[in-house]
Order: structure tokens, then C-alpha cells, then sequence
């Protein structure tokens, strides 16, 4: 709430974008309305683990304040845990409100599965995206002295949004893009929103956290944060 960028782009602009794509699609088509809610819930997600999660923690290694953390009276996972469920509330109240303007504005109520597998895909999209987001962050750059996390951060952003059938199903229309979207992790977040092969997508994207959490554990214990 301090910082009116960041809440900019976690509430208001989510809002935005499903009226102004609303109103060109949502109209005539209702069902393409729970469509792109869900895909930019997912299009959220994905910003708080690239940019809200990842990156703060870097900051705390890089600023030393990973130090003092570990001498106030607290456990640092529980810390770091607490950080994801902030970012957790957030999305949350991105949905609701979501939901509501969905209703007011396109005459649209979610069911109860789809707003909850809009809350239960969310939890397990943040951990997911959360650790993508650490593994980009702190190990951007294979050279010490330059750091090209935020470029990564970034073209992984963009590819995956335009790519995953975030706003308009892509994948129907040119078959290699749907090939490509196959291998990003939030083609398989919004498979698990749509409901569509549900134990699949929980499958893959098990996997996915998994890797990323494995890679980042692996590679922060070889390589040096540097200090700013």
C-alpha cells in the first residue's frame, strides 16, 4: 500500500484490462469473461513472483539485511513465508475485486469452482512463480560484475503473457505457438483456472516448482551474492 506503483499494477491495472478487453469481447461473448479473469489472475501471479518476491529477496542478500533478520527472534523461513503470504493477500484481493467489477460492470458472476479454483491455483501459482523469480533474480548473469536479472525477468514475462493464452487463446489459432506455450509454467496455471486436465497441469506444475526450487538450492550454495 506504501508504494502506488506497485499497488498500481497489482489492483488497478488488473482492473483495467478486463474493461477495456472486456468490453471488446466479454459483450457478446460471456464466456470469455471468467477467460480472462483467470488470465490475468495469472498474468498477476506471474508479477508478483518475477518482480515482488524474487527480487526484494535478492535485495536482502545483496544490503546485508539477510543479517539482521537472523539475529532478531525469528525463524527466516517463516519470514520469507511471510513475505509470499502478503504477496498471497494481495492477489486475493485482486480477485475479489475482479469478481466484482466482472459482475457490476459485464452483468458476469463467477461460480464457486471457478473463484475457487481461482483461489486455490493463485496459492499454488505464487510458490511456483515465487521461486522462478528467486532463481532469475540471483543468478541473472553468469559474469560477477554485471547483473541481467531484470532483462530476464522481463523477456520471460512478456513471452509467457503473449504467449499462454493469457487474454485470447492463442494456441487455437496458430499451432506452434501452442506448441511453444507447452513449455512455460503458466500455460499449465491456467489449465488448473479453465479447468481444463486438471491433474495434469497439478502434475506439471509440481514439477516445475520443483525444479526451480532445486535449481535455485543447487546454485546459491556454489556461487557468491554480491554485496552492494
Amino acid at each position: 500500500m506504501r508504494i502506488k506503483v506497485a499497488l498500481f499494477f497489482s489492483i488497478v491495472f488488473p482492473v483495467l484490462l478486463l474493461v477495456i478487453f472486456g468490453s471488446i469481447w466479454g459483450i457478446t461473448e460471456p464466456d470469455y469473461l471468467f477467460f480472462l479473469v483467470s488470465g490475468i489472475t495469472g498474468m498477476n501471479l506471474l508479477s508478483q513472483g518475477l518482480y515482488s518476491t524474487g527480487t526484494v529477496i535478492k535485495q536482502y542478500y545483496q544490503q546485508n539485511t539477510i543479517r539482521f533478520l537472523k539475529s532478531i527472534p525469528l525463524n527466516i523461513f517463516s519470514y520469507f513465508l511471510g513475505l509470499v503470504f502478503c504477496r498471497a493477500i494481495v492477489v486475493i484481493a485482486s480477485i475479489i475485486i475482479l469478481t466484482l467489477v466482472s459482475y457490476f460492470v459485464f452483468g458476469y458472476l463467477l461460480t464457486a469452482s471457478e473463484f475457487l479454483s481461482l483461489l486455490i491455483g493463485s496459492i499454488i501459482g505464487l510458490v511456483m512463480f515465487s521461486f522462478m523469480g528467486l532463481l532469475i533474480s540471483f543468478f541473472g548473469s553468469f559474469k560477477p560484475d554485471k547483473d541481467s536479472s531484470k532483462e530476464i525477468g522481463n523477456l520471460v514475462y512478456f513471452l509467457m503473457i503473449f504467449l499462454c493464452d493469457t487474454f485470447f487463446p492463442i494456441s487455437e489459432i496458430n499451432s506452434v505457438m501452442g506448441t511453444i506455450s507447452r513449455f512455460f509454467p503458466l500455460t499449465y496455471l491456467l489449465n488448473f483456472f479453465r479447468n481444463d486436465n486438471v491433474l495434469l497441469s497439478l502434475l506439471v506444475m509440481a514439477l516445475f516448482t520443483g525444479a526451480f526450487a532445486g535449481l535455485f538450492f543447487m546454485m546459491f550454495r556454489k556461487r557468491q551474492v554480491q554485496r552492494i
